[in-house]
């Protein structure tokens, strides 16, 4: 009785314990999220405008800036106000440099035409409430002196109950002179354009976005009124800049939503502007002078300086691009890269244009076509199966308002968000800032409807609808788009199993401690808490489960209607085609079959399927719904089954979409390009497929995809290839190219095979041309493009883009010795034998700075300890090891301690004795008290021959070698290699080395792939050393994929 009740207690114990930590992580999480999202209420949110900022609610106070220059009136400058972002405006480039995505922001913008260079840099307050733009103006080098009038706005149409105030300061230092007004314009009783004017404007609210308009008719109105006011003889003495000038101040009191402030500038100059709220403050408590000095002036520059310093120490800290050895130029760009896309993000709030005319028909076929008007009635009639007159008349309707917060491709061309895009975009912003990626993500997930639909394109509100033609206004919610933001989330999945140790530790984070103001705690608190981990998946899963079914009933395809046979039924297909362009693919003109059918099965959107499968799988696993789990994988399976039953043409050895002819029969459609690389490049293929060979090869092919930058969007050998609109019929697209190259990298060329050292090749040199062809477009053109032509690789479309065109920052950030960097060492050695003490110093090409301090049989005979340390001066980087070795005639220990990472502690030994001998190694993390890595050996050892077994990878990658010395000059070797994890066939590798004389001797190699390894060495003089080797591919002697080299050594 007295142990039933003791169980009792302490299942009583448990129970509260379990429920009062639940709690505590429930107000964690709360107080993380209130932090989180005041630290993003405000920002740079409206990415189509130079510079704009807004609240991350629908209801907002709206502050915008314009410039124009006033020293030419025949430019007509009223007709050139900089406001929002414009293509081929006049502008040499314009980019945020540095941007971190919660308080500061530094952005250039080139204005050839005005001869300025006008620089924004945003700050906010600590608490995220209040901030503060520094608005500075230079001339160009060379250029004359630039006269600017800028005018400010804000628009405050819903919030009424906000207290906030505009602080207008300018620097003493910078003069800030303005052009000096004359005698005669004194006399007129003009203003002087040294000091600002305010305006007042009421305009409705679907209107307040077109504000340039506007200014720019009080502009005109004003000028009208000044040269009517005067005589014709006083006319010619007006000044031009008051010709350019918004007026008189408006009266305190007068109504308005919009306030207008215009100061006219001769450059250099600099204003600081400030924004400080606070909702708990009531009309009748303004905001003091001490809360204006902080936020304006000297403060303010000493701020910006710290906080682009801590930008600049996070920038290295998370992409370690100085330590990798790139150049200033390579490191900036990189920053611009990642900054542009970040300070390039929105939020968007407004009504859409949807038409569900389509929706609830009857039949056997969803109406799925948008008409085209190249096609006559007689070809409409063939592909719909029935009369036009069937199809429902149009029925756009607005609807919502709906809100959303995201990135956007490209704020002059695109400034909106876009599905597909936006997933490829999380892969950089989420690297900088996990949560800020998260965020983008749920804010899709929200738009998913109850029918598992969402608009491939977010038009929402005038202001948008104003950048997009009628024609692709409308969005029609039975059209998909690539569900690319799984990759996102598979990417967070990826990052939570890395940081799986520290996030268990992060769940006993307790109030006391935790800074609920510090940017990287709040970027990674859904890595380091378990507990918000699992709580954010829960949120969004069923949004993205509902849409992974949506597909499975919208975009399915036909198979046996057709004759086609596979053991599986899953098969898909893209409705909306239109001609010559499937938009809703992403893949816009792309070459699929002449004419659409709804018998056409797309093999890009069945591995996006697939990929969705197995995301849900991983998250569905996560949460321990195993049900989910187990279906997804049978249906991932089946998927795969599908891609290689009906997609894998043998004919032409690659991957195709296919169609219907005349005689209703099945055949594939080819055109070798993106489309054929989608099962690798998703990785999808097993890195023993037997179709990957052919896939590399294509990707390799000169005459197909293959150019010096990067993998071309079609074959130049398709009769498609540079035609039509030459969308995506020949130009480089990044993120294709980004695809390829992670997949390279993750799944085939780290992984033995008979295709590793073939993906390593096409990885290097595919990134090197990358990387190189869009940093010198940039450095030739100021920008950074849409697309790059296959045939000389120059920017083409939309620029600036830094939307998935900022991905080649990714690759970037990948940069080691493959690269083709040469790496050298110096060093400088001290030994004194008596002791057995030895110290040497290294410094490399790198600028890195070791030393290794040894002390061998002192202590104890045949006990060694040892110090290694390393330093990068540049970056502060340190590395330390501590290690203890000990050898006597039947065993060898060793152990160290990696006194900077964990700790962690290896630990390996050897035993032997009669030729026979059995090791092991071990490491341990002493942080989290887990052995993360563990191995075996056994072996014998005879005077002519050794064998030995090595179990590697916690005893997962096991490899049996054999030698032989056959006589005094050969010797044979053999080598067998098997991976359980993978489950792939036996490597195996066979060699020889003969002795020619006791200076030279040359050695040879075979595996079961057919690579040939052949080697020379020869002893020149003593101390001289000179070796040839070259690795060849027997099974293509034809190709270009041989290796040679040399190495000269010398010794003292």
């Amino acid at each position: 009785m007295v142990g039933f009740s003791l169980s009792l207690l302490w299942m009583g114990l448990l129970a509260s314990i379990t429920a009062a930590t639940q709690t505590e992580y429930s107000h964690m999480d709360t107080s993380v999220k209130r932090a989180h999202n005041a630290s993003l209420l405000w920002g740079t949110y409206r990415p189509n405008l130079y510079f704009g900022a807004r609240s991350r609610t629908p209801e907002t106070v709206l502050a915008g800036l314009m410039w124009f220059g006033i020293s030419n009136l025949a430019s007509k400058p009223w007709d050139n106000i900089r406001h929002s972002c414009e293509q081929d405006a006049g502008l040499a480039g314009y980019a945020w440099n540095k941007h971190s995505g919660r308080n500061f922001g530094d952005q250039t913008i080139i204005d050839k035409t005005n001869n300025v260079s006008i620089r924004t840099q945003f700050l906010k307050s600590a608490d995220g409430t209040d901030w503060t733009v520094r608005i500075s103006g230079t001339p160009l080098p060379d250029s004359t002196t630039a006269d600017i009038s800028l005018p400010w706005h804000y628009v405050n149409d819903h919030t009424p109950l906000l207290v906030f105030g505009l602080v207008f300061h300018q620097d003493p230092a910078c003069k800030n002179a303005a052009p000096p007004i004359s005698s005669t314009a004194a006399a007129m009783n003009l203003p002087d354009l040294r000091d600002p004017v305010l305006i007042k404007l009421a305009l409705p609210e679907d209107q307040v976005w077109n504000i340039k308009d506007h200014v720019r008719n009080l502009l005109i109105q004003n000028a009208q009124t000044l040269i009517s006011t005067y005589s014709k003889t006083q006319q010619s003495n007006i000044p031009l800049q008051n010709l350019l000038h918004l007026g008189k101040n408006s009266p305190l009191d007068a109504p308005g939503n919009i306030a207008l402030y215009q100061q006219t500038f001769r450059s250099p100059f600099s204003i600081d502007i400030a924004f400080l709220s606070n909702p708990d403050t009531s009309h009748k408590s303004p905001i003091s002078r001490e809360d204006i000095d902080s936020s304006v002036g000297s403060k303010l520059s000493h701020s910006l300086i710290n906080a682009e310093s801590q930008f600049d120490v996070r920038f290295e800290n998370t992409f370690h691009l100085a330590e990798r050895g790139f150049s200033e130029s390579e490191i900036g760009f990189g920053k611009m890269l990642l900054s542009n896309m970040i300070g390039g993000m929105g939020y968007f709030h407004g009504t859409s244009m949807v038409d569900r005319a389509w929706m609830g028909l009857n039949g056997k076929e969803l109406i799925d076509y948008l008409p085209d008007e190249d096609l006559d009635d007689g070809e409409e009639d063939d592909y719909f199966e029935g009369s036009v007159s069937q199809a429902p008349r149009p029925n756009p309707k607005l609807e919502g308002p709906t809100s959303l917060f995201t990135d956007v491709p490209s704020r002059p061309f695109f400034p909106r968000g876009f599905f597909w895009d936006s997933g490829f975009h999380q892969h950089l912003i989420g690297v900088w800032d996990n949560d800020l990626s998260l965020d983008v993500i749920q804010s899709w997930a929200s738009l998913i409807d109850e029918d598992g639909w969402v608009a491939r394109e977010q038009i929402l509100g005038d202001e948008p609808r104003s950048k997009v033609p009628e024609e692709f206004q409308i969005q029609y919610p039975h059209f998909a788009n690539p569900p690319t933001l799984i990759t996102a989330l598979m990417r967070y999945m990826n990052r939570l199993k890395t940081g799986r140790n520290s996030m268990e530790s992060g769940d006993s984070f307790m109030f006391g401690g935790v800074e609920l103001d510090n940017p990287l705690f709040l970027a990674n608190y859904h890595i380091t808490s378990k507990h918000a981990a699992t709580t954010y998946l829960g949120t969004i899963y069923p949004s993205f489960k509902r849409q992974y079914q949506w597909f499975r009933r919208m975009q399915w395809g036909q198979i046996t209607e057709w004759g086609r046979s596979s053991t599986s039924q899953e098969a898909y297909r893209w409705r909306g085609r239109k001609g010559i362009h499937t938009l809703t693919s992403g893949l816009d003109d792309y070459p699929r079959s002449t004419e659409p059918h709804a018998g056409e099965l797309h093999v890009d959107l069945l591995c996006w399927m697939a990929l969705y499968s197995k995301t849900l799988g991983a998250i569905s696993q996560e949460l321990g719904m195993d049900e989910d789990a187990a279906l997804f994988d049978k249906q991932h399976k089946d998927m795969l089954l599908s891609l290689e039953e009906l997609h894998w043409d043998e004919s032409s050895q690659t991957y195709t979409d296919l169609s219907v002819n005349a005689q209703g029969q099945s055949y594939h459609v080819v055109h070798k390009g993106y489309i054929s690389l989608f099962p690798m490049m998703l990785g999808l293929l097993e890195h023993d497929s037997q179709h990957l060979g052919a896939i590399l090869d294509l990707v390799e092919s000169e005459r197909d995809i293959w150019t010096p930058y990067g993998i071309a969007s079609l074959s130049k050998s398709d009769p498609y290839f540079g035609t039509g609109e030459n969308y995506w019929r020949g130009p480089i697209w990044i993120n294709m190219n980004y695809l390829t190259l992670q997949s390279l990298f993750k799944n085939y060329m780290n992984k033995p095979g008979p295709y590793q050292q073939q993906a390593q090749r096409i990885y290097k040199n595919l990134r090197a041309n990358v990387i190189k062809n869009v940093h010198e477009e940039y450095v030739k053109t100021g920008y950074v493009w849409e697309q790059y032509g296959a045939t000389h690789g120059e920017g083409k479309r939309s620029h600036p883009f830094t939307g998935w065109t900022a991905l080649k920052f990714t690759v970037t950030g990948n940069k080691d010795n493959k690269s083709g960097l040469i790496g050298s060492d110096l060093k400088a050695k001290y030994v004194d034998k008596p002791r057995g003490l030895s110290f040497t110093e290294t410094w490399t090409t790198t600028n890195v700075l070791g030393a290794e301090l040894e002390l061998e049989n002192s202590l104890a005979k045949g006990l060694k300890l040892s110090l290694v340390g390393s330093l990068l001066p540049d970056k502060g980087t340190k590395h330390a090891k501590a290690g203890v070795e000990y050898k006597q005639d039947y065993v060898f220990t060793r152990t160290s301690l990696d006194l900077f990472k964990g700790p962690t502690i290896l630990a390996d030994a050897v035993v032997g004795n009669n030729g026979f001998f059995a090791g092991g190694e071990v490491a341990y993390d002493v942080s989290d008290a887990k052995v993360n890595k563990y191995c075996a050996s056994l072996g014998y050892i005879a005077p002519l021959y050794s064998v030995s077994l090595l179990a590697a990878n916690k005893l997962s990658l096991f490899t049996a070698s054999y030698h032989h010395r056959v006589n005094n000059e050969v010797e044979a070797a053999a080598k067998a290699t098997w991976n359980k994890a993978t489950d792939s066939s036996v490597a195996i590798e066979v060699g020889t080395k003969y002795a020619l004389d006791r200076d030279a001797f040359l050695k040879a190699k075979v595996d079961n792939t057919g690579r040939l390894g052949l080697g020379y060495t020869q002893v020149l003089r003593p101390g001289i050393k000179l070796a040839l080797g070259g690795l060849f591919d027997t099974t293509r002697l034809q190709a270009d994929v041989h290796k040679v080299g040399f190495s000269l050594t010398f010794e003292a």
